[in-house]
């Protein structure tokens, strides 16, 4: 049994049409039907009641759904999870120009939502005399829009 068709199989129990099934997950339809039918096979069960009219899931056919979509899920679960563990520690640096701004804070909460393992980030005001050179030299930054805390290399005038 391979993921795809699997995939297919939902798409199909989704559709109940191969037509549309196939369009869906840009395969012609014979090549649909024959994931179908080599599915079946492997199984030994008919799963879908096909007919010139209309396309029905058989009663191991919508037991296989509920099946198939939990393990599409995790399998979909265990690909993102593997693809949050890159190895490397991405950072955003921002400088925000007006401190009242209001879409970048709305902005970067969104991204610490959406990558919370991905991204760390810092706010800092453009105004701090050493923010331009911290983003430059990849020092770090403080985190409620004060100076910058690395101070390599900055000095006052």
């Amino acid at each position: 049994m391979e993921l795809r068709q699997l995939r297919y199989f939902v798409t199909l129990a989704e559709e109940l049409h191969f037509g549309r099934a196939a369009a869906r997950e840009h395969i012609v339809q014979s090549a649909l039907s024959q994931q179908i039918q080599r599915l079946e096979r492997e199984l030994r069960v008919p799963l879908v009641e096909r007919s010139t009219h209309h396309v029905r899931l058989t009663a191991a056919g919508t037991l296989l759904l509920a099946e198939a979509r939990l393990i599409l899920s995790h399998v979909d679960r265990a690909a993102a999870a593997a693809r949050t563990m890159t190895g490397t520690d991405a950072v955003l640096r921002v400088a925000m120009g007006d401190a009242s701004f209001d879409t970048m804070p709305v902005v970067l909460a969104a991204v610490r939502q959406h990558h919370p393992n991905l991204l760390e980030v810092h706010e800092v005001e453009a105004g701090c005399p050493s923010s331009a050179g911290c983003s430059r030299r990849g020092g770090s930054m403080s985190g409620s829009g004060g100076p910058c805390s690395c101070r390599r290399g900055w000095r006052r005038r």
